[in-house]
């Protein structure tokens, strides 16, 4: 009568390849799990900062001023020294008054920390002029302010403000990362956005 049994080489390459089985599975599940926290994050930082670009860009064209008079007039300038941002001016009223800069208001950019700050300045307090609400617009820029070219754009700063052409044209760099404070990696991805907006109402007088 013969005996039909497992030796013990056939018990040990079953349980090798069971273990290679296994360890493929997890390393496929944890190579999975990464690319979507990657995807995910790298998704929320990029919506975060397109929207910023978005609504600096919206009140870019609201823009007014004089771009022949002294930088002080101008419809964009640089706020702070050093710079931690830029501010436009803007007509509040309905229906706008082109013809008179004082009754105007300073929309605001600035970054503080890691948050990018929407503010308002109003030098016509008492005068009809109101100013919105401030606002955080993003939690998830990399600190620093760069005065500089969009060329210039590196890992010195998270938000990069350069203003030409009399202060008709500003272009804005924005990088963020899911945590701003630590570096970039493949669970902490890293966006970096820039674009250049033109006023539509600022004059040549």
């Amino acid at each position: 009568m013969k005996i039909k049994a497992v030796t013990l080489l056939e018990l040990l390459i079953a349980l090798a390849l069971m273990s290679l089985v296994v360890l493929a599975s997890a390393s496929i599940e944890v190579f999975s799990r990464h690319t979507v926290i990657n995807s995910d994050r790298k998704a929320q930082v990029q919506n975060e900062i397109t929207s910023v670009l978005e609504h600096i860009g919206k009140n870019v064209k609201r823009a007014v001023g004089d771009q022949s008079a002294p930088p002080a007039s101008q419809p964009l300038q640089l706020i702070g020294a050093p710079v931690n941002g830029f501010k436009i001016q803007v007509d509040p009223n309905t229906p706008v008054t082109p013809g008179n800069y004082q009754d105007d208001i300073w929309l605001t950019y600035t970054l503080t920390g890691n948050n990018l700050t929407f503010g308002c300045q109003d030098p016509n307090v008492g005068m009809g002029a109101a100013c919105p609400s401030s606002e955080t617009l993003s939690t998830h820029i990399i600190p620093g302010v760069v005065a500089g070219r969009l060329s210039d754009f590196s890992l010195a700063g998270g938000f990069f403000v350069y203003i030409e052409y009399y202060g008709s044209l500003v272009e804005v760099g924005l990088q963020g990362r899911y945590d701003p404070n630590a570096a970039a990696s493949r669970d902490n991805p890293q966006v970096n956005l820039k674009s250049r907006f033109l006023t539509r109402s600022s004059s040549l007088k």
